[in-house]
């Protein structure tokens, strides 16, 4: 912000002064607190609760299980193929709570906080099942079980 202040000697001439030091400061810090609050505020997913491992529904009817990495805001791999009753493992390996959520309804691994893994059970029934995280709706992926 400039500033107009009359000079001494002649009060109809200006000089144009800049904001000191300390005030750019000042403002540099309010702009730092209130981006760290806003980033805080949209990574908390509204969600206090903390937990660590959930287990699916009992033992995989496929045989063997599979992996979901959650990273830099998105499923990888985005799009998979399992077997009926298959234990899929989701890891969040982001800094910010996500979910793994069936668009359908059909599973839903909850929050998982940032460092934690969950699993679930792939549906028994065979076909093609997208996918959200609840918190950050730009993430999605499939499940295709067959």
């Amino acid at each position: 912000m400039l500033r107009i202040s009359p000079l001494v000697d002649d009060p109809t001439k200006h000089r144009v002064t800049t904001p000191s030091f300390r005030s750019v400061r000042r403002i540099s810090l309010l702009c730092l607190v209130g981006a760290a609050m806003v980033l805080a505020a949209c990574s908390s997913g509204g969600s206090t609760a903390s937990s660590s491992t959930q287990t699916g529904s009992g033992s995989s009817a496929g045989g063997g299980g599979h992996a979901i990495t959650i990273k830099n805001f998105a499923f990888s791999p985005s799009s998979t193929t399992v077997a009926p009753g298959t234990v899929v493992t989701v890891t969040n390996d982001d800094s910010v709570t996500h979910t793994l959520t069936s668009k359908a309804g059909a599973f839903d691994t909850g929050d998982i906080q940032a460092g934690q893994s969950k699993t679930f059970t792939a549906p028994s029934k065979a076909g093609s099942y997208p996918y959200i995280c609840t918190i950050h709706q730009y993430m999605t992926g499939t499940l295709t079980v067959s």
